[in-house]
C-alpha cells in the first residue's frame, strides 16, 4: 500500500515518503493544482526522511538511502547503507546522520560524503527507536514501549545517556521545540515533557485525544 508518511517541504516544493511507493516530489506552487515532479522506487517500505541541501536521507525499513535531488524531475540514490534494524526515522545534524533503527538502536553516521556514509557509533536500546529529533548536541529518542532518552552526541563516537522519562502508552513520535518536547504517545495522547534539565525530564502537561 502507498500512503503518504512524512511530508517535508522547501517553499513550493514538497518531498514525502510514500510507504512501497518510495519518494514522490511535488510540485504546490498552484495549491489547487499539485504536480509530482520526481519520484523514485527506493524498493523498500518509505516512512521517514531527512532533506539536507540536495540530498534526501530516507529511512527505508531496509536501511539508509541518500538521494540526490539537484534535479528534482529526475532523484538519483546515490548510495545506500544496510542497517541491522528496521530503519523507521532519519535526523541530520551538520555532518552526521542519527538513526532510529528499531531493536538496532540508534545509529550515528557522518555523512560528510554523502556518497560515503560511515558508521560512527551504536547507542543500543531495549525497546524499538522509533523516532529521533536531534538538537543542541543532543539526540532525543523515542522507544516504543520505553518512553523519551536523552542522548549526550557532543562526542558522535560515543553518545552517551544523560537522562530518560518513560511516557505512558507508546512514543511514536517527537519534535522538541525550546525547552520542551512533544511526544505522539499513541492512545496515551500528547505528552508534554519540560527538557530544561536534560538529566530530570519532567512531564508538565498532556493532551488527551480520545476526549
Amino acid at each position: 500500500y502507498n500512503i503518504i508518511y512524512y511530508p517535508v517541504l522547501d517553499n513550493d516544493i514538497a518531498y514525502v515518503t510514500n510507504g512501497w511507493g518510495g519518494l514522490k516530489i511535488i510540485d504546490f506552487s498552484d495549491p489547487a493544482a499539485p504536480q509530482v515532479v520526481g519520484s523514485l522506487d527506493t524498493h523498500g517500505f518509505t516512512e521517514n526522511l531527512f532533506v539536507f541541501g540536495n540530498t534526501a536521507y530516507v529511512a527505508d525499513h531496509a536501511g539508509l538511502r541518500a538521494i540526490n535531488f539537484s534535479i528534482p524531475t529526475i532523484p538519483v540514490e546515490i548510495d545506500y547503507y544496510d542497517t541491522p534494524g528496521n530503519l523507521y526515522s532519519i535526523a541530520v545534524y551538520e555532518t552526521l546522520a542519527f538513526a532510529a533503527d528499531a531493536l538496532a538502536g540508534m545509529r550515528i553516521y557522518d555523512v560528510s560524503d554523502p556518497e560515503n556514509p560511515q558508521l560512527l557509533s551504536i547507542f543500543e536500546t531495549v525497546e524499538h527507536t522509533q523516532d529521533i529529533f536531534v538538537a543542541d548536541q543532543k539526540a532525543y529518542l523515542v522507544n516504543r514501549n520505553d518512553g523519551l532518552k536523552i542522548i549526550d552526541v557532543s562526542n558522535p563516537g560515543t553518545p552517551l545517556l544523560m537522562g530518560s522519562y518513560d511516557t505512558p502508552g507508546s512514543a511514536y513520535e517527537i519534535i522538541v521545540q525550546n525547552t520542551i518536547a512533544y511526544i505522539a504517545a499513541a492512545n496515551s495522547g500528547l505528552r508534554l515533557i519540560d527538557i530544561s534539565d536534560p538529566l530530570t525530564p519532567v512531564e508538565i502537561g498532556m493532551f488527551d485525544t480520545e476526549i
